[in-house]
């Protein structure tokens, strides 16, 4: 990865969460973190200067989100100032994830109808998929397994029905959400520090 030390510290601290973070949060998990990311700057995430500084915005905005400080990560996943479709489409996804956690279902649609596809999808799958073999007989698990590609709305559905929903299935889709949060906090990186940018 080509995250900054601090924010790589960061980032071990919010892998390290146990329980894993609630669909829909109430408070922060760590105010001290959420003082320290909304402190930074977007170039400061990443160990060199960023190339597309929209994308090096989506990963502050994603360690805001794991750490579930949802309003100061609804701000820095404002797509409008993006300049190319790619990293409108990543912010969008962080955007649609900050309202499928608050919960406002509609408008979490409303954004990942904006995201439309994205490259990030089959790893998304592929990660669900693999935490889904857990709990293959649990009807979300039943859901992720039998996907041929990453549906956004189906899990928007499928936190909506269990929202309040404890046990296996909450824990469950706690643990797709965070798999979900790293293939895009990784993709993110990816693109923020130009990785692709030699495609």
């Amino acid at each position: 990865m080509h995250l900054s030390a601090d924010a790589s510290r960061i980032k071990s601290l919010l892998e390290g969460r146990d329980p894993t973070p609630q669909l829909t949060p109430s408070e922060q998990w760590r105010p001290d973190l959420t003082t320290h990311l909304a402190a930074a700057t977007d170039d400061d995430m990443l160990a060199a200067p960023p190339r597309d500084p929209a994308m090096a915005r989506a990963v502050r905005s994603g360690l805001l989100l794991w750490n579930d400080a949802l309003d100061l990560a609804h701000g820095l996943a404002m797509s409008e100032s993006a300049n190319d479709e790619l990293a409108r489409r990543t912010l969008d996804y962080w955007h649609g994830i900050m309202h499928r956690r608050e919960p406002d279902y509609p408008n979490s649609k409303y954004w990942f109808r904006r995201v439309d596809r994205h490259p990030v999808f089959p790893a998304v799958l592929a990660a669900a998929k693999a935490e889904a073999e857990e709990a293959p007989d649990d009807e979300a698990g039943r859901v992720i397994l039998t996907a041929d590609e990453w549906d956004p709305f189906a899990f928007i559905d499928l936190c909506e029905r269990h929202e309040t929903t404890a046990g296996r299935t909450d824990a469950l889709l706690r643990a797709v959400q965070v798999a979900e949060i790293v293939a895009l906090l990784e993709f993110s990186v990816h693109e923020a520090a130009g990785a692709a940018a030699e495609r």
